[in-house]
């Protein structure tokens, strides 16, 4: 995970390996100065958050393990929280309208337009999985970073923008944060909504998952609207 304060906000972002963490660490430590870099070219919004994750994209193309990557820019001065998902890790966000909202998530059930352009890149459905029909090598996600392998996944990252308010607060985490008792998208959502309301820091939240059932490894950055 990282987080980059920056001239009238900050940037929060998980990277959650798979097939090994070379993939995740490399993100990580490039994220601080691409998501500058980005924000100075291109300023708050789309582009900005778009650019950082393709720097990081780029940087990663020819490595065998792979990653999710969930980037939030958080404009505290603009009030609107922009949103860019490549992967699982689920980023929650509630607006200015006091709605809660979970952005797009790229595993196979949860993107099933995803999937199948996989297959028809390829691809060979095997359960969650989508697999390399040469290798049998394969993951349950639609879209990643790294994977060089796999060349059938998605590379082009989902952008959402929010709305920010006084009550809201932004969620990243990865994927270990649904468990048993947060077993579906809305059950993820509202456990989230009600822990985070009750005053739930991060770490609460990542306890939470560890004593709900948890068999993944859980990480979890948490914003709040000062008001």
């Amino acid at each position: 995970m990282a987080v980059v304060e920056v001239d009238g906000g900050l940037a929060l972002a998980v990277f959650d390996g798979h097939n090994g963490a070379a993939t995740a660490e490399t993100a990580a430590r490039l994220f601080p100065d691409a998501f500058r870099d980005s924000l100075e070219r291109y300023g708050a919004g789309r582009a900005c958050v778009e650019a950082t994750i393709g720097i990081l994209r780029e940087a990663t193309a020819d490595r065998f393990e792979g990653s999710s990557a969930s980037v939030v820019h958080v404009d505290e001065r603009g009030g609107t929280a922009t949103v860019g998902v490549l992967g699982d890790s689920p980023v929650i966000v509630r607006d200015a309208a006091g709605e809660v909202v979970l952005a797009p998530v790229h595993n196979t059930g949860a993107d099933p337009d995803g999937a199948e352009a996989a297959v028809e890149r390829g691809a060979e459905r095997m359960g969650p999985y989508l697999v390399d029909p040469s290798t049998g090598e394969g993951v349950n996600l639609t879209r990643t970073i790294g994977d060089a392998p796999l060349r059938f996944l998605g590379r082009t990252p989902d952008v959402v923008t929010a709305d920010l308010g006084s009550s809201s607060y932004v969620v990243v985490a990865s994927d270990g944060l649904m468990t048993p008792a947060a077993s579906s998208p809305a059950a993820l959502v509202e456990r989230v909504d009600r822990l985070v309301t009750a005053g739930a820091d991060a770490d609460a939240l990542v306890q939470d998952a560890l004593s709900s059932g948890s068999d993944d490894n859980v990480t979890v950055v948490l914003w709040r609207a000062s008001g």
